[in-house]
């Protein structure tokens, strides 16, 4: 990454995932960003080897402080949730369009 960009790392990370459990969700997601953060934290200390975190509690894991953003995207397909639409679309299905996100605002 570091070379087809002048030798900048990512200032922020995007993650989506696919195919959590809502009772694995927590568990999933501590782990892989625990995970993220460690090769972050690695990357750094190999190809900067003077490398250090200021936050005394990182201990050579990856932190907030070392790593950059990180924003954790959990997709599920498999609800029990009905989405339909205000307007009556046109086709015969009477679903949402494809690729639909909700966000808010749940009735």
């Amino acid at each position: 990454f570091t070379t087809a960009n002048k030798g900048k790392s990512p200032e922020r990370i995007l993650v989506y995932r696919d195919g959590i459990s809502e009772g694995n969700l927590n568990r999933s997601k501590e782990n892989e960003l625990r995970s993220i953060r460690q090769a972050f934290y690695d990357f750094h200390r190999m190809y900067y080897p003077n490398f250090s975190c200021d936050n005394s509690h990182c201990e050579g894991r990856g932190c907030l402080f070392c790593t950059p953003p990180i924003t954790f995207i959990v997709c599920q397909s498999q609800h029990s949730i009905r989405v339909v639409p205000d307007e009556e679309p046109a086709d015969r299905n009477k679903n949402v369009h494809s690729g639909t996100c909700l966000d808010h605002t749940v009735m």
